[in-house]
């Protein structure tokens, strides 16, 4: 481990975040958003952010006034495919002995384990600086199997190498030692959950008790892993009883042999309550939030993919919403079952079903679920994370700052 450097002015610590991805909206960009804008916020944390080229405007204009570096490519430079050699090599070197002799750094914090890790092992072996590397769900496992040789060693390497490992959930943590065994036995290790928000009383759904003309909706990519099939079915069957029902599924479109499975399942009489939004801005996802009655995401396992935490359960349990979702991957650590949400087995379109009856049956209920999702959206803040994750940076020897926060729970 190198040796901490405690030059910087008082409690300050300079850190180097390298973000896998930025390009557009998506779990990566906004989980990479608040994580480093809340550690801005504690006042102890000069950022300066490495991104890859073709993100370096929209990055510039996300971060505002923080230094932007970029690298011919971040989370695409692995070594899988022929076509990604020349660029992972471009990557690789600009990093160790461009950006990382530049130094100046105490930290190099990689939001993701591979390849974005790898490249932030360089810059920081090339700047004299600490590693952390915070896993995000299943792009933080699937290396383990699923790649080349040589992809396969880099994502162990990056891994063993790091000063410190946290992850977003026990489950994504779970996996990686899964892979792993033994292999991480020195390197300390701590769950860190993301956070979002609180808003203001106003914003909360006004339609949670509504029977009349319930809105359920969905937030996240239109892929398999996200299930919007079993939450699909679950609605069509839910109409027969509601038939003013509507069902708002948000998220861009990443699989269109899904999404057009998806279609076949529709009627053919063009009157199925069902809008396909695709992507939106923030104002917009917000007035759909406060419109909705039901938050319904059904994760599932696909293959090595898996959901690993569900930053959008936090998102709708702010605005007070009830929800009903599937209990795999992190899941159950984003929706506290029976208090904030349902949750049912994945893939099980029964009980989603009678999960969302039962709550369009029992408005309090409803009501009461999502006073408890707001309450979890209150405890678990950006601001609560920036403070466990600053005092991981303590634990490395560099300045704390002046944070009042609770210790953090004994490392996984």
């Amino acid at each position: 481990m190198p040796e901490a450097k405690t030059g910087r002015a008082g409690s300050r610590v300079r850190v180097l975040f390298v973000v896998p991805f930025i390009g557009e909206v998506s779990g990566w960009a906004t989980a990479s958003l608040g994580m480093i804008k809340a550690l801005i916020n504690t006042g102890g944390v000069d950022a300066v952010v490495a991104v890859a080229r073709k993100d370096r405007d929209r990055a510039a204009r996300l971060f505002g006034g923080v230094e932007i570096l970029s690298l011919p490519a971040v989370q695409d430079a692995g070594f899988s495919h022929p076509r990604t050699w020349w660029r992972a090599s471009c990557a690789a070197l600009e990093a160790r002995f461009g950006v990382g002799d530049r130094g100046g750094f105490d930290l190099v914090h990689s939001l993701e384990v591979y390849p974005a890790g790898w490249l932030g092992s360089l810059l920081a072996r090339g700047a004299g600086a600490l590693h952390v590397v915070t896993a995000i769900g299943t792009y933080s496992t699937k290396w383990a199997v699923h790649a080349n040789i040589l992809d396969r060693h880099l994502y162990r390497r990056t891994l063993m190498t790091a000063d410190f490992l946290c992850s977003i959930s026990q489950a994504t943590l779970d996996r990686i030692r899964m892979g792993l065994g033994d292999a991480l036995a020195q390197v300390p290790q701590r769950v860190i959950f993301l956070g979002t928000e609180t808003l203001p009383e106003d914003t909360l759904s006004s339609a949670v008790a509504d029977r009349q003309q319930p809105i359920f909706l969905s937030v996240g990519a239109v892929k398999r892993r996200k299930g919007q099939d079993v939450s699909l079915r679950a609605f069509l069957r839910i109409r027969q009883r509601y038939p003013r029902a509507r069902y708002r599924i948000v998220g861009k479109i990443a699989d269109e042999g899904f999404h057009r499975e998806l279609m076949s399942l529709l009627p053919g009489d063009g009157d199925s309550g069902v809008s396909f939004l695709g992507a939106v801005s923030d104002q917009e996802l917000s007035s759909l939030y406060t419109q909705a009655s039901i938050f319904i995401l059904t994760p599932q396992d696909a293959g090595e993919k898996f959901e690993g935490f569900g930053l959008v359960f936090l998102e709708a349990g702010r605005f007070g919403l009830p929800i009903v979702a599937s209990s795999a991957g992190g899941v159950s650590e984003a929706v506290i079952d029976g208090v904030t949400g349902i949750l049912t087995a994945p893939g099980d379109v029964d009980a989603v079903v009678k999960a969302a009856e039962m709550l369009l049956e029992d408005p309090k209920c409803a009501i009461r679920l999502g006073a408890a999702g707001r309450h979890r959206a209150r405890e678990l803040s950006w601001s609560r994370f920036a403070a466990e994750q600053r005092q991981i940076y303590a634990k490395l020897g560099l300045p704390s700052g002046e944070l009042p926060v609770r210790s953090p729970p004994a490392e996984a």
